[in-house]
């Protein structure tokens, strides 16, 4: 079964209906009848995410060669700052054995090259960024994460606060 896509409705006193720019795609996924759960959502800023990503490519570009070679994309040092800064999703697994654990860290770090995994003793920790869609990070916790990622990369680049996301407003 496909996932219905975001159809923005108005609610007009009695009832929410899909826009009419949408109302094809609703019939396209839903039957007349059919309940279906509404979920309000805050759009984020389109020009908030586009500044973030271009701030992020900004310090990619600009880290030091040492880093540079940890970092082979914009991407894996976004994601890598979205950990560090504390957004990211824990899955923890209890190994009977230090070897075990060893090996299971070894499948799960070749699983997604972005996680960061922790060995500590018998147990595995996978730390994987949380995701910055639309529909996953509302805006204010989307805010935050930018407020705190571009923090940190003017940390690890050794740049006065707020330096990354003026250069690329001025841009």
């Amino acid at each position: 079964m496909q996932t219905a896509p975001p159809i923005p409705c108005m609610f007009d006193g009695e009832a929410f209906k899909p826009l009419p720019n949408f109302l094809r795609t609703a019939r396209q996924h839903f039957g007349a009848g059919e309940v279906v759960q509404l979920m309000q959502r805050e759009d984020r800023s389109t020009a908030s995410h586009k500044h973030f990503m271009a701030c992020v490519n900004e310090a990619w570009k600009n880290l030091p060669e040492d880093l540079a070679q940890r970092f082979p994309s914009a991407t894996n040092l976004r994601k890598f700052a979205l950990i560090q800064t504390g957004h990211y999703d824990a899955a923890v697994y209890a190994c009977k054995f230090k070897t075990e654990a060893r090996r299971m860290a070894a499948t799960l770090a070749d699983l997604d090259e972005y996680a960061v995994i922790v060995v500590d003793g018998t147990m595995v920790t996978r730390l994987t960024a949380k995701s910055q869609s639309y529909f996953a990070m509302n805006r204010k916790e989307f805010a935050k994460a930018k407020e705190d990622v571009l923090a940190y990369l003017e940390g690890m680049l050794e740049i006065p606060a707020g330096t990354l996301g003026k250069q690329r407003e001025a841009a």
